[in-house]
């Protein structure tokens, strides 16, 4: 039985392998390829960044640079010149850029064709510290203990065009045309004042351009903005009735030894102005049986301070607005006051 089915079986098989023979064969030779459509997905690519161009007007009148853009600016020809700080922005010292100016007489019909940039680099605090990180770790140090590496050497030998770059230019001059691209919008201008910010700053603080010292109280206005931290368009930024240039005394935008805080009314923590203003008593009823620093009876208005005529100066019969017993008797300078006010003197 078993080989009686074999043999029916045999003849089916041979036949259906003699169709998928002849099946496969006719697609190769004879039938026509169906064509399968397909696509290849490119990765994005970012775009080029854009370019700009400022006239020496627009530097003049102060611009901000955008970030992430190939910028050509030209310096006016009058500018006599200007430090990179200055020009950029003192505060702009934390913003990475960096860029080159062209040599005096460039001609920019026949550009330079050559390795390497057509004239002076510069580069701002932040980018320099980012390359001399980059150098530290493609140049380490290297001494009898420490060999270099191969790679070390071979970096050495050849190393990459652009990280290595030094910055070589710091003060700018009229007529100048430069290249710069920043990370971060960038203050571009002139300083015809020469208060140390440029004209784009200026703008930015609502400060006179052509005035050092817009607020008139004996403080440059890039010292007050970028060193006190005061206000360039008040005279007396903390309102305790010294101006400003008075409590700074020489004038250096620093808070030094002798000198009273323009941020702080009372210096000396002891309760009276630095100068002399007068103190509100905040609707509080006084009555002739009761007595507060702030509510002495018979007393329309507390006029309270230590340096009494401003003049920055302790005269006599004032106070020291840097010490808060002035005379050293165990009782402060407000107390002092306090009772003489009590007693009802004349000349408190």
């Amino acid at each position: 039985m078993h080989v009686q089915a074999h043999r029916w079986l045999k003849w089916p098989t041979l036949v259906l392998t003699v169709l998928c023979v002849g099946i496969f064969s006719y697609g190769i030779i004879v039938a026509e390829p169906t064509p399968v459509e397909g696509r290849v997905v490119l990765p994005a690519r970012k775009a080029d960044p854009p370019w700009r161009t400022f006239e020496a007007d627009e530097v003049d009148h102060g611009i901000s640079i955008p970030s992430d853009t190939n910028v050509i600016f030209h310096i006016p020809t009058d500018v006599g010149r200007i430090t990179r700080k200055v020009l950029f922005g003192m505060q702009s010292t934390t913003i990475r850029y960096w860029g080159y100016c062209f040599p005096d007489g460039y001609d920019f019909e026949n550009p330079v064709t050559t390795h390497g940039f057509p004239g002076k680099v510069f580069l701002s605090e932040a980018e320099r510290a980012v390359r001399e990180k980059i150098r530290q770790q493609m140049f380490p140090d290297i001494s009898i203990y420490r060999p270099p590496t191969k790679t070390e050497v071979r970096a050495r030998e050849n190393p990459p065009v652009g990280r290595l770059i030094r910055h070589q230019l710091e003060v700018f001059h009229g007529n100048q045309t430069c290249y710069v691209m920043t990370a971060q919008h960038l203050p571009l201008g002139t300083d015809r004042d020469g208060d140390l910010l440029n004209s784009k700053v200026e703008d930015n603080e609502a400060t006179d351009p052509n005035n050092a010292d817009t607020d008139g109280d004996g403080v440059t206005d890039g010292l007050e903005v970028l060193s006190l931290n005061t206000s360039p368009l008040r005279r007396d930024t903390d309102t305790d009735g010294l101006i400003d240039g008075i409590e700074d005394a020489n004038r250096n935008g620093r808070l030094d030894t002798g000198e009273t805080n323009p941020l702080e009314k009372d210096s000396d923590r002891d309760n009276l102005c630095d100068g002399f203003c007068r103190l509100p008593r905040g609707g509080r009823v006084c009555t002739e049986f009761s007595a507060t620093r702030k509510c002495v009876p018979s007393i329309t208005a507390i006029w309270r301070g230590e340096d009494k005529n401003l003049n920055g100066l302790v005269d006599e019969k004032e106070t020291d607005p840097l010490n808060a017993d002035s005379d050293g008797d165990g009782i402060t300078d407000e107390q002092e006051l306090f009772n003489c006010l009590l007693e009802k003197k004349q000349d408190c």
